[in-house]
């Protein structure tokens, strides 16, 4: 059976997934996303920064989600701190995913390209983006989170 929505009709599949976490890090006007279970808290962590942005603000590089961008294969949110869960991440690197999102060894919630990732990474989501992604220098990197909404991510 289908369910309804307003845009149209979503498969139970796609309703089972509405819970799930949307990850979106957006560098010199580029986004790009990733779905998850987050059960480690990073979305209301991330939503509770976002609430606290007045209508306006723009947001500066001391906020906890937004990094200057210095690195063209990494950003690392240095306020977005941790625990890493005691189960192993059940994401592994795959052929043909370019970005990740992580926690490095130290608990800091890290983006990543595919080239950077050490087996001591704690694997959360695989990135994707309708065109090409890339990180430029010099430029504000910001991450947002919210509940997974039933448009297609990509």
């Amino acid at each position: 059976m289908d369910f309804f929505v307003a845009k149209g009709i979503i498969t139970k599949e796609q309703a089972s997934h509405v819970c799930d976490t949307r990850i979106s890090v957006t560098n010199n006007g580029k986004t790009i996303t990733g779905v998850f279970k987050d059960e480690i808290g990073i979305r209301d962590v991330i939503e509770d920064e976002t609430r606290n942005v007045i209508p306006g603000y723009r947001r500066r590089r001391g906020d906890k989600c937004v990094a200057m961008q210095s690195n063209t294969n990494k950003t690392r949110y240095l306020k977005l701190k941790f625990s890493i869960p005691k189960t192993k991440s059940t994401l592994k690197k795959m052929k043909g995913v370019e970005w990740y999102l992580c926690l490095e060894k130290d608990g800091v919630l890290t983006f990543k390209h595919k080239t950077m990732v050490n087996p001591s990474d704690f694997l959360i989501t695989e990135m994707k983006s309708e065109t090409e992604f890339t990180l430029t220098s010099n430029e504000t990197t910001s991450i947002n989170a919210c509940y997974n909404n039933l448009n297609p991510i990509i």
